[in-house]
Order: structure tokens, then sequence, then C-alpha cells
């Protein structure tokens, strides 16, 4: 029988929704890792999102949010919390989809 959790989980909603919180209890349950997609782009990036936006505008912090998203789409399965505004983007509405 396939595994029903053999792909990623998405979380989404607006800003201090929970999706963390819930995510966080969710992979838990699941025995999945988590990943706040937020945190992740902080990590790679160096730098904290205010510090992104205030360098790059919102189309730079766009940019790191697609391409950190991208790399997750591809990995192992994962419950994942994304950012309110991740999918405004008809490019990653289609990677979280897919």
């Amino acid at each position: 029988m396939p595994d029903p959790f053999a792909e990623q989980i998405y979380l989404y909603g607006p800003p201090f929704s929970g999706k963390t919180t819930t995510g966080a209890l969710l992979a838990a349950a699941l025995d999945l890792p988590f990943i706040d997609l937020d945190l992740e782009i902080e990590k790679r990036a160096s730098h904290l999102i205010p510090q992104i936006f205030q360098e790059e505008g919102e189309a730079g912090f766009r940019q790191h949010e697609s391409a950190v998203l991208a790399k997750i789409e591809q990995s192992d399965p994962a419950v994942i919390a994304l950012g309110g505004g991740t999918l405004l983007s008809a490019e990653n509405r289609r990677m979280v989809e897919s």
C-alpha cells in the first residue's frame, strides 16, 4: 500500500494564524520533518526577513522565497509552513499544487 504521506504537506494562511505551531504538531504526529519557509529563507540568505526587505525590497524577498520553495519542493516528504504571501506567485502555486 502506498504511503499516504509520501509528499509534502503545505500549510498556508495569513501571518500569525498558527501555521508554525500547527505545522510542528502535525509533523510530530506524522513523524515527518517540519520546515518553516520563512526560517529556511533566513537561514539560506544569512539575513533576517526584515533585512532582506530593506536591502532587496519585496521583489528580492520573493525571489529568495521562490528559490527556497523550489529546493524544498524537490526534497523528501515534510510538513511545510508557507509565508503569508507565498502563493501570490503563480509559479509558487504551481510548485505547491504539483
